[in-house]
């Protein structure tokens, strides 16, 4: 199926919906007719609303003064209505979009424009300008984007598409085709047909750069076809009829020039094109003004040669000067000038009281000359009232316009086929025109868009944004005006209204309606609403607002306010400065209340069971003055640990005025400090720890548990107790089992309740021998003769003295030490290896030291070699040899002393 198969679809299928939006509609007309009679009406400007005590929610009570902002909205609660001007569209698609169909097969469908009024095609021609038309008006929010470049292309792929040399711009749109073989009836290349385009796309893409910037191209492309010398004449400063055309027409000149500043105010064109198209607008309206608009009689000849006025070209002149007006936007504009005498011409010489619409046209003195009136030049007038108005907010513009529509409605409307007629009046035609009821359709299309602006706005009597009311002292006052705002801000109270307010708690629930009605000369509607004690302190009150008449959409805002008691607590340090407080802690705390009541209060001051034990207190609070308010604080003793909050409530007669939130951290009333314990221990031994503990609670003692655990040492608890507000030292003295074999023990101490932990502390203990050898010293060498000194220094790592015995070689010897004290000990024994001057040999000795079990702690061995003493030496080796050598010399001396006697 292609895709003008499925658009089609899409709109037959409209009429399968009839009946059910038929329903739907008078389904919600009765609901809201419903409403209103349930509304007490008030055709009054100044409404007193009470409020429904029945209906506060529960859970409001909770609520506190905590100010928590939510900015205003707008357009909420606001029930879907259908539009007044596009209520037929779905019956116009049926009747055109199946009767007109033309005989071309091709990628789009396309239709024929001339049709008697039962819809029987009477011309088989098809023309550009409606099959484009089409898309711009009754089909204008049916498609997508993209949906609509589809069409844009496939429309290119047509006979409508003349294709020739690019470099002399000969290419665009021909006039019409014949509907049943598609061949090409009139091929002039007309600009209206050429322009649609650019109406077509600058007035639904608000994205030109969109499907690799089609569109973009599509407007250049568009732009310099018209901007050729193909239509554009520069020597005349004026647009041809067509292509090469010696006929410059006025109509098709205010089109260009709407174009020309469509292009100008899109900045996402080349600035180059905007400027040109600029000139070309600017230039085309000088010389229509200087040559085609008569001052002495004023409006627009339809050429230079046709002086008649005609309704369709003025219609089409006051756009154009509006919209050139806008440029510069001052009230002295010859722009605007000119278009309101002419307008005002329109309504004194071709307007029809007695159908409601204007004829056609009339001579050049604005004598009526025919009694034809016509759909499409209506149409037109209708465009033209509507920018008149959406420019200045005028609001006779706009009844102008709705005369209209009525007149469109009730004389041309023919409910047996669902079209509009061609014409009323003498010259009445029922024969169905595309091109007119497409014209219709465009124009219903922009009263759409002025129906959809519509505006409320709501201000309170006070300056705030969000005020501050209290309750049983101050009064809601509002104002709303339901408004139209122009192009130039210049702003229509819309009036003959409805206007609903809903009040509701800040959940969203119902306090109370009202519907009033604003009045035709009423530019703003006033409401009080009393703030009773029924209202609960809290935030984010909200009023929703709905404005709705039948020919502006219904526009809606939310407004919020805030409900409070005029009693308010003064931040103080004592208040901001709580943080952790123990289980059980009784304190005294002052805080500062400030009241902008009018009135004396006393107040009854509590706060309920929970964190803080049940207290209530009867305050007395001036009124405008700030007062000083005393109150003891009980923590409940069984508290969970944690962060908690509480409320202290201020209360008259059951009515909560404030609540103070303290937000606080519970921790234990128990705590430990001073926490030591010995650094070693030894197998056997124990391992002494203290602590210092607390007992927080004022009235009540505590019973805790006090657990040791840990490799090594033997696990004990032990139930403890301290008297209320009382602290101790505890000791504790662990045992080290006889058998570890560890180094050093990881031992967790826990002080619990019950089955709950609340401190625990890690802590290691280096586990030593109870004896043990530091050092040791012994000679390895020994003199023969001389004394060795054994020396053992030996830790006692117990706490009580210890008995031991010294073995050498097996036997006991006496050392100078009888125990072993507590830290380092020094053992010294005395020992000669040998006396014999002889032995040279090694001596070995095996060295026990025995506790007083009986047990080996220390077992050494050592080797000494056995050295000749200097003494020795001499007495025994030395001596022994002198002494005979001696007295063999002496004797040999004396022999030789006497033979040398002798001799002499």
């Amino acid at each position: 199926m292609s895709f003008a198969e499925r658009v089609l679809l899409k709109k037959v299928n409209f009429r399968r919906n009839t009946t059910l939006k038929l329903f739907l509609c008078i389904f919600l007309i009765f609901v809201l007719f419903i409403n209103i009679l349930n509304f007490n009406h008030d055709d009054a400007t100044h409404v007193q609303l009470i409020n429904e005590q029945d209906q506060v929610p529960g859970n409001i009570k909770n609520l506190t003064s905590n100010h928590t902002q939510i900015p205003p909205q707008s357009a909420l609660g606001i029930s879907d209505f259908q539009d007044p001007f596009t209520r037929n569209f779905s019956s116009i698609q049926d009747f055109f979009l199946t009767k007109y169909q033309t005989n071309i097969t091709l990628p789009l469908i396309l239709y024929y424009r001339e049709g008697d009024p039962s819809g029987s095609i009477l011309t088989n021609i098809t023309y550009s300008e409606d099959n484009l038309l089409l898309y711009n008006s009754l089909l204008k929010n049916e498609l997508t984007d993209n949906e609509l470049l589809q069409v844009l292309q496939d429309f290119n792929s047509t006979s409508f598409w003349h294709e020739g040399n690019r470099s002399n711009f000969e290419y665009g749109y021909i006039r019409s085709l014949n509907g049943t073989t598609g061949e090409k009836i009139d091929t002039n290349r007309y600009l209206v047909d050429n322009l649609m385009p650019v109406f077509l796309i600058l007035e639904n893409f608000e994205n030109l750069t969109i499907n690799n910037n089609t569109p973009l191209r599509i407007i250049n492309t568009t732009f310099n076809l018209v901007n050729s010398s193909q239509f554009w004449n520069e020597q005349e400063g004026l647009f041809r009829f067509y292509n090469f055309s010696t006929d410059y027409r006025t109509d098709c000149n205010l089109q260009a020039v709407l174009a020309m500043l469509l292009i100008n105010r899109s900045a996402e064109i080349d600035v180059q094109i905007r400027n040109r198209a600029f000139y070309l607008a600017n230039l085309t309206m000088f010389t229509l003004i200087n040559n085609r608009w008569n001052d002495t009689v004023l409006g627009f000849d339809m050429n230079s040669t046709d002086h008649a006025k005609y309704l369709n070209v003025n219609a089409l002149g006051i756009m154009a000067m509006l919209e050139m007006w806008k440029l510069n936007g001052t009230v002295n504009s010859p722009y605007y000038v000119n278009a309101t005498l002419l307008y005002n011409k329109l309504n004194q010489s071709l307007w029809s009281p007695q159908h409601g619409a204007y004829n056609y046209s009339a001579s050049e003195d604005w004598r009526v000359v025919s009694d034809l009136i016509d759909l499409e030049s209506n149409a037109l007038m209708m465009m033209a009232c509507l920018k008149f108005f959406s420019l200045t907010g005028n609001i006779t513009y706009y009844n102008r316009a709705l005369e209209l529509y009525n007149t469109f409605e009730t004389s041309f409307y023919d409910t047996t086929s669902n079209a509009y007629n061609y014409s009323i009046g003498t010259l009445s035609n029922g024969n169905k025109n595309f091109n007119s009821n497409l014209k219709l359709c465009e124009a219903y299309m922009k009263a759409l868009e002025i129906y959809n602006s519509s505006k409320i706005y709501a201000e309170y009597n006070v300056s705030d944004d969000i005020p501050e009311f209290i309750f049983e002292q101050d009064i809601l006052n509002m104002t709303t005006r339901y408004v139209y705002e122009s192009y130039l801000l210049s702003t229509y109270n819309i009036t003959n209204a409805n206007i609903t307010y809903l009040f509701k708690f800040p959940n969203g629930t119902l306090i109370q309606s009202q519907t009033a009605f604003l009045s035709e000369g009423d530019d703003s509607h006033e409401i009080t609403f009393r703030i009773n004690e029924t209202l609960p302190i809290a935030n984010n009150y909200y009023i929703n607002i709905i404005a709705n008449t039948t020919y502006f959409a219904p526009a809606s805002i939310t407004k919020y306010f805030n409900v409070s008691s005029g009693i308010y607590h003064v931040s103080t340090e004592e208040i901001d400065n709580l943080n952790e407080l123990y289980q059980g802690q009784i304190f005294d705390i002052e805080f500062t209340i400030k009241s902008i009541r009018n009135e004396n209060l006393t107040l009854i001051a509590s706060i309920e069971e929970g964190v803080v034990r049940n207290q209530s207190k009867n305050m007395y609070i001036n009124k405008s003055a700030s007062n000083v308010v005393p109150f003891e604080i009980e923590i409940n003793p069984n508290a969970n640990l944690g962060n908690s909050t509480f409320n202290i409530n201020f209360k008259k007669d059951g009515v909560l005025y404030l609540t103070l939130r303290v937000n606080i951290t519970i921790i234990l009333a128990l705590k430990y400090s001073e926490f030591s314990y010995s650094k070693n221990a030894y197998p056997g031994g124990t391992i002494d720890v203290s602590m210092k503990v607390f007992n927080y609670l004022a009235r009540n003692p505590q019973e805790f548990n006090v657990s040791f655990s840990g490799e090594g040492i033997k696990d004990i608890s032990i139930e403890e107790v301290l008297a209320p507000d009382d602290n101790e030292i505890f000791y504790y003295e662990l045992s080290v089992k006889e058998t570890t074999e560890v180094e050093s023990t990881e031992i967790e101490m826990s002080i619990s309740k019950g089955d709950e932990i609340f401190f625990t502390k890690q802590f290691s203990v280096t586990i030593l021998p109870k004896l043990s050898l530091i050092r040791d010293s012994f000679p390895s060498q020994v003199p023969q003769g001389e004394t060795a000194w054994l020396i053992l220094i030996i830790q006692n790592n117990q706490k009580e003295p210890e008995n031991f015995s010294l073995y050498i070689n097996g036997e006991q010897v006496e050392t100078n030490l009888i125990k072993l004290y507590p830290g380092e000990n020094r053992i010294v024994k005395e020992i000669t290896p040998s006396l014999n001057p002889y032995a040279f040999s090694t001596k070995e000795y095996n060295v026990e030291i025995k506790d007083s079990q009986g047990n080996t702690f220390v077992k050494l061995y050592y080797e000494v070699q056995i050295i000749l003493s200097p003494v020795n030496l001499l007495i025994f080796y030395l001596l022994p040899m002198i002494v005979p050598v001696g007295i063999v010399l002496f004797y040999k001396n004396k022999e030789i002393k006497s033979y040398i006697l002798k001799k002499s």
